[in-house]
């Protein structure tokens, strides 16, 4: 069983208040099992931690994705066309058309976020950290 975790759940985790119920279900979720995700993740969550004044929430980046529970994934070629299908059928938005390319090109039993909207993608298995928090 893999599940895939989508950016906001890692941002949930690494930059959310500490004690807002998505983070505490995001930090939960994350210490149980094993997860992937790909290198975009890396450029959504990450990317705003390279900013000057943001070392400790970039080291934090890093460790969680040099971490044996995640796996990540590269963008591939295969992955960019599946996700420019996706783009076409459901009219997500490209990044999230990657997401859901690669958690369904990586066979992923469930797909963990707080974006409604992949739900739209009949192939994915859509877990929203909200319904985590509320059930």
């Amino acid at each position: 069983m893999s599940r895939y975790l989508d950016s906001n759940v890692i941002i949930y985790a690494v930059e959310g208040e500490t004690s807002s119920p998505t983070t505490k279900s995001a930090t939960e979720l994350m210490k149980r099992g094993q997860f992937f995700t790909s290198w975009l993740t890396w450029v959504e969550a990450a990317g705003t931690a390279h900013a000057p004044g943001s070392d400790r929430r970039l080291a934090q980046y890093k460790a969680l994705f040099q971490s044996d529970f995640l796996a990540v994934h590269p963008a591939s070629n295969e992955v960019l066309l599946k996700a420019a299908e996706i783009l076409g059928q459901y009219r997500l938005k490209p990044a999230d058309a990657i997401h859901a390319a690669t958690a369904i090109l990586g066979e992923c039993t469930e797909f963990i976020t707080n974006d409604p909207h992949f739900k739209r993608v009949p192939e994915l298995n859509v877990v929203l950290v909200s319904d985590l928090v509320s059930g």
